[in-house]
């Protein structure tokens, strides 16, 4: 994130969008960005450029830490009665239970590869990047998903698993991949 995104300030607007889509999505911040960007309207123009022109990991962070804020402040030191009461909410209820029924499904998927997940990552409906750990070798997998006949989800045979070797070559090319797009996009 550059500079100047760094010091638009988080509007308590901005904080009930978070809020309220964190608490639908739980940890799963992709689906919290795509939410909140598309509610962005009704916020600065500086926070909505700062949505609008930055990619869901460059955000991530601000979200993550309106969060953490937000859950761990004192009740009566909220004034805005909605953001009290999703906080509340959250507290009360929260991605807690959210997450168990996410690690439970990434376990159920796991024993039916027989590839050993570690962690699991939604990029969108159908779309996952994995970590897994298959012969005992490190794989990020990033692949289209399908659900079968008994409701399982399972991986299609549409995506590529890239060695930590390969997937760290990757990383050191996304500051030229991001100036490509920029580019021709």
């Amino acid at each position: 994130m550059d500079e100047r995104s760094r010091h638009v300030l988080v509007s308590v607007q901005e904080q009930i969008l978070i809020l309220r889509s964190y608490k639908k999505n739980g940890d799963n911040w992709p689906q919290v960005y795509r939410e909140v960007l598309q509610s962005v309207g009704g916020l600065s123009w500086k926070a909505q450029r700062l949505y609008k022109e930055n990619s869901c990991a460059k955000i991530k962070k601000r979200m993550s830490n309106q969060v953490e804020k937000l859950i761990s402040k004192r009740e009566e030191l909220i004034e805005n009665e909605e953001l009290r009461s999703l906080v509340r909410s959250v507290r009360q209820n929260g991605p807690d239970n959210q997450t168990r029924q996410h690690e439970k499904r990434i376990k159920r998927d796991a024993d039916q590869t027989g590839t050993k997940v570690k962690k699991k990552f939604e990029l969108s409906e159908k779309k996952f990047v994995t970590v897994n750990e298959f012969q005992g070798q490190v794989l990020i997998d990033l692949r289209k998903f399908y659900v079968d006949d008994d409701g399982l989800r399972k991986p299609g045979k549409k995506g590529i698993s890239l060695t930590l070797e390969q997937w760290i070559r990757l990383k050191e090319c996304t500051g030229e991949i991001d100036n490509a797009i920029t580019e021709h996009y």
